[in-house]
């Protein structure tokens, strides 16, 4: 029960991003213009805006959300290079261990039994060599961050 209400929520939140009037922000030329838009309210509301931000990049690499790398480009364009740095760390390290753990939570038991082998020959890898192998895949710009952190949570 708690799995299906879940996912429900899950869904919720992604149709309302999908949804949103300002999902053009993932587009880099809309991003400015926007940018221009709140820089005051920015301005005058920093720790508002700043929570608010925090929140959006969560859930956005919470979701694996396409549109990271604009998120963060906008991060260090409205709050500056040293706080958006710091922003941005925090926010996609909190939202990739909160897609982990959706992930080992809610998928890994079906994942397990319709790919059983596949996911005995990563499990043994992760046992032999895990540091290595965890800091391949983060090393590779061939495999997207989201990638990876969906793939680990499947992981014993």
């Amino acid at each position: 029960m708690k799995k299906t209400f879940f996912i429900l929520f899950l869904l919720f939140i992604i149709t309302l991003l999908y949804g949103s009037v300002h999902y053009d922000i993932l587009i880099l030329e809309k991003a400015k213009q926007w940018q221009h838009h709140y820089q005051g309210f920015i301005n005058d509301n920093m720790v508002l805006s700043f929570s608010l931000y925090f929140m959006a990049y969560v859930i956005a690499t919470a979701l694996s959300i396409p549109g990271a790398v604009i998120l963060t480009i906008l991060a260090g364009a409205l709050f500056g290079t040293a706080w958006g740095s710091l922003l941005v760390s925090f926010a996609s390290t909190m939202g990739a261990c909160l897609a982990f753990l959706g992930t080992r939570f809610f998928f890994a038991q079906w994942v397990h039994k319709k790919f059983t082998n596949t996911a005995e020959k990563i499990n043994t890898q992760m046992h032999k060599n895990g540091v290595v192998y965890i800091l391949t895949l983060r090393l590779m710009p061939s495999v997207p961050f989201f990638v990876v952190n969906l793939v680990l949570g499947l992981t014993n």
